[in-house]
């Protein structure tokens, strides 16, 4: 069921199999720090109610370079409140075909609090589900 869609990402929830997916589109080669950091904010506000810990993350098409500065942003403002929450989610994510974009995911999310969620990366959402699921 979709919960939420924007002009760069859509977001779904699977109640029958307790999961979240988020599919970032190609629009994210025009996508600002700022909307980016709006997405990120707009995304777990409507994943939020629904209380999965996890989340399979297609960013097979995501094409943006995160700087740093919006990492380390992301760190504090959207996964330290999940840690602090006692929260572990487990995270697949289908890697960008982008390979400046895919660093600064993997970059993002093996730094910080982050570093304590279970994270994986995958080529195919089969191979992702397998392990998101198990």
């Amino acid at each position: 069921m979709q919960i939420y869609q924007s002009r760069y990402a859509i977001v779904e929830v699977f109640p029958d199999r307790q999961f979240n997916k988020v599919t970032w589109l190609p629009t994210t080669a025009y996508m600002t720090e700022e909307e980016f950091k709006t997405e990120l904010i707009n995304q777990s506000q409507a994943a939020a109610p629904y209380g999965h810990t996890r989340i399979l993350v297609d960013t097979s098409q995501f094409l943006m370079t995160i700087t740093p500065a919006t990492q380390e942003w992301a760190q504090e403002n959207i996964y330290r409140p999940i840690y602090e929450a006692g929260t572990r989610p487990k995270v697949a994510y289908l890697v960008s075909r982008d390979l400046f974009s895919q660093a600064s995911i993997e970059q993002t999310m093996d730094e910080g609090v982050t570093k304590e969620f279970q994270m994986c990366y995958f080529q195919t959402e089969e191979e992702a589900l397998q392990w998101l699921l198990e």
